[in-house]
């Protein structure tokens, strides 16, 4: 069953096409990587997909929903719901105030949306650091909160880009358990990285963008010996 279908996306920004003609779709349950090099469209294709960019022409389908031209807070109480690379929480309330702003999104009851943040700090492990401010945290625990403070207003497709940029190995492994712990709860995840270890460790499939458009779409192993891929980003076959 898909989930998401983007058809004929178009978005230019004055003289410069960032996304041509782009046409793909996302199973329910499905982890779909999507790679390629900067200026590629990537994260473009982000921000179009959760109505902060118009597009210029296609639409894009949410369970079988037309979304195209939603604004980011319709699309959020839908179940699309993004993550940043540069990371965005309210710095001077604590870890469990940034939460509570997501809960409350969807769930309007305090006491509930209480007690549905601090399972989720308990689900991504940062139950124990709930009162200290958002800015005394690492940049492991940010993207944690980050990630956190997306699963707060319940997605049914989440959109992670570049959950473990800046992260040394050992945070990289935890980041990307984490990722699969929440893709076991039923999320449907659609991932942005530039890490290969990571992208191709985790994804069922993988999408390829170069100047804007599609040049590639498979499983791991077949997007590592494309040679569209390796010219226009890879460099060399991938081995895993």
């Amino acid at each position: 069953m898909l989930i998401l279908e983007v058809q004929g996306v178009t978005k230019r920004f004055g003289g410069l096409t960032a996304l041509r003609d782009l046409n793909f779709s996302i199973n329910k349950g499905e982890i779909l990587g999507l790679i390629g090099p900067n200026g590629a469209g990537k994260t473009t294709l982000f921000n179009v997909i959760a109505g902060v960019f118009p597009l210029d022409y296609g639409n894009i389908r949410f369970n079988g929903e037309e979304i195209t031209g939603l604004k980011p807070f319709d699309l959020c109480s839908r179940g699309v719901v993004r993550t940043f690379q540069i990371v965005k929480p309210f710095l001077n309330i604590t870890v469990l105030d940034n939460l509570m702003v997501g809960a409350l999104s969807k769930e309007k009851d305090l006491r509930i949306a209480l007690k549905e943040s601090l399972k989720i700090l308990e689900f991504v492990g940062l139950a124990p650091k709930k009162n200290l401010l958002a800015a005394s945290l690492t940049l492991e625990d940010l993207k944690r909160l980050e990630m956190a403070r997306a699963l707060a207003t319940k997605p049914r497709l989440l959109l992670l880009d570049e959950v473990v940029a800046g992260l040394n190995p050992k945070e990289t492994e935890e980041t990307l358990a984490l990722v699969r712990k929440v893709h076991d709860e039923g999320v449907t995840i659609f991932i942005v990285e530039h890490v290969m270890k990571a992208v191709m460790s985790i994804s069922d499939r993988i999408m390829v963008l170069h100047h804007g458009e599609k040049i590639a779409e498979g499983t791991p192993s077949e997007i590592a010996q494309n040679p569209h891929v390796i010219e226009a980003y890879l460099g060399e076959r991938y081995t895993f």
